[in-house]
């Protein structure tokens, strides 16, 4: 049996500790924060006080199962950021009809096994870099809707060598040569 959860969310801090949450399926769809700082994880659930003895109970059997789903996905993020090259090709473009300055680059990398979505928003002056979970987050197989935001996980310096070889490559190269450089 592996975890059950019906959303997860992850994220790093800018000390580069680890924090994000989940909702736990098996227990009525508890909400848990998780932190992890100095390789030791903290799991916080949003119950009443009187019931967090419960839940501690239930988790002692499979803290270890969820504190091993959220490494496999830090080993990706640590692998991404050791990467030197990235090789794919743009498998979608849109510009966003209601927002005439926002686009979305559709990125299909090498050695990578899920797509990368690139968003600009030109007024804005700001960028996210967002894909599906790295893996499914239930016994069903869902990957589920929410994504991970690389842009708040991933360095600076990867997300740039990431778009770099498709800067020139996009239909809105114009619009968008002077982002991530």
């Amino acid at each position: 049996m592996g975890v059950e959860m019906r959303y997860f969310y992850i994220s790093k801090t800018e000390d580069g500790n680890i924090e994000g949450s989940f909702m736990l399926i098996e227990l009525y769809n508890i909400y848990v924060e998780f932190y992890k700082k100095d390789k030791i994880y903290t799991f916080e659930p949003a119950i009443e006080k009187e019931k967090k003895h419960l839940f501690y109970q239930w988790f002692e059997d499979k803290k270890q199962m969820y504190e091993e789903y959220i490494e496999n996905h830090l080993d990706i993020i640590d692998k991404l950021d050791n990467q030197q090259i990235f090789d794919g090709e743009i498998v979608k473009e849109e510009k966003n009809l209601f927002n005439t300055d926002s686009y979305n680059v559709y990125i299909n990398f090498e050695n990578i096994p899920f797509t990368i979505r690139f968003s600009f928003f030109l007024s804005k002056n700001y960028y996210e870099i967002n894909t599906s979970s790295f893996f499914p987050i239930n016994s069903q197989g869902e990957v589920h809707d929410n994504e991970i935001y690389l842009k708040y996980l991933l360095k600076e310096e990867t997300i740039k060598h990431m778009w770099e070889p498709f800067r020139s490559k996009t239909k809105y190269r114009l619009e968008l040569l002077h982002i991530l450089r």
